[in-house]
């Protein structure tokens, strides 16, 4: 994977990353998922203060949000063929999960959702040496899966119900 300073140079303005605060503009964002758009504007600093979920934004210089990635701690249940550790006997594994993702469409293919990966990525690895956490998961929408492949995840399930098929990547392998 890139490293943030190769993907910053590639998107050509000034970015910065850190938590989602009241000081972020975010009334303008606006992407191709109406419930991530609505998400970023009306639950995603209630979540933070409730300790449900916190976003990582990526901002320009005057503080206006282009993209970001909700995070929460969840689990995997263990008796997934394709995860199933032999002689380990848990009922799931630890697991960092990205709730949303969401880059303005005016920064659609500037590399921001690359970023934004690698920032849950991170995350899930700083896991690793505090509380446990082998897999980053996500629950997809079927138009985004490709999106998520390229960086290794995979599907859970050969065949989804509703409108996301869940996916995984197994930390220890980035």
């Amino acid at each position: 994977m890139s490293t943030a300073a190769s993907i910053t140079d590639e998107i050509g303005v000034n970015i910065f990353i850190e938590p989602l605060s009241k000081e972020h503009f975010f009334d303008e964002f606006d992407c191709e998922h109406q419930d991530t758009t609505d998400f970023l504007k009306d639950d995603a600093l209630r979540y933070q203060n409730e300790n449900i979920a916190v976003s990582w934004v990526v901002k320009d210089k005057f503080n206006v949000v282009l993209g970001y990635v909700t995070l929460s701690m969840a689990a995997i249940k263990a008796n997934i063929p394709k995860i199933k550790l032999d002689g380990v006997s848990v009922r799931q594994y630890p697991a960092l999960k990205i709730g949303r993702i969401g880059v303005t469409k005016e920064h659609k293919h500037r590399k921001i959702g690359k970023l934004l990966i690698m920032i849950a990525t991170w995350k899930a690895k700083d896991l690793q040496d505090v509380v446990g956490c082998r897999h980053l998961i996500v629950d997809s929408y079927f138009d985004r899966i490709t999106f998520y492949e390229q960086f290794g995840f995979e599907r859970v399930e050969s065949k989804p119900s509703g409108d996301t098929t869940k996916m995984f990547l197994l930390v220890s392998d980035v």
